[in-house]
């Protein structure tokens, strides 16, 4: 819930809502305009939604996207997302130490090993449940 009429009212959360104020590029005023208008949600209710996601996922309590650690060793590096392209990966390891590279293949294929297991579990799974369904269908 957001402000109506410069009244603040409360929020999902209980707490009432306060006015700020940021600057923003006018095209991306403009993009975000269009895009309120188009799924009818105020300003408010998207700068909080995104917000929200922002300091989730970079609070000191998620371990997965946490960037402490730049903080306490300044020689940490980061690596391209798992999902990010070929090219990305290879400019990447070129750029690397051989321990480095190596530490990638072990997690590498850690991860393989894993993924390996689970599509297993999927087909195994797939493959009860259309017995099932075959034994259904000769019930009928």
């Amino acid at each position: 819930m957001s402000s109506k009429m410069g009244r603040p009212v409360k929020t999902d959360s209980g707490n009432r809502t306060v006015n700020t104020s940021f600057t923003i590029d006018p095209p991306l005023l403009k993009a975000l305009d269009d895009i309120c208008h188009r799924e009818r949600r105020s300003k408010s209710d998207i700068v909080n939604e995104i917000l929200g996601q922002f300091v989730k996922d970079h609070s000191n309590g998620n371990d997965s996207c946490k960037i402490d650690g730049w903080v306490k060793d300044p020689q940490l590096q980061a690596m391209p997302n798992l999902m990010a392209s070929k090219e990305a990966w290879a400019s990447y390891i070129k750029k690397q130490e051989r321990k480095h590279v190596q530490k990638i293949i072990e997690c590498s294929q850690f991860l393989i090993s894993e993924g390996n297991l689970q599509l297993g579990n999927f087909k195994q799974q797939e493959f009860e449940q259309r017995r099932e369904e075959e034994k259904a269908a000769r019930l009928k």
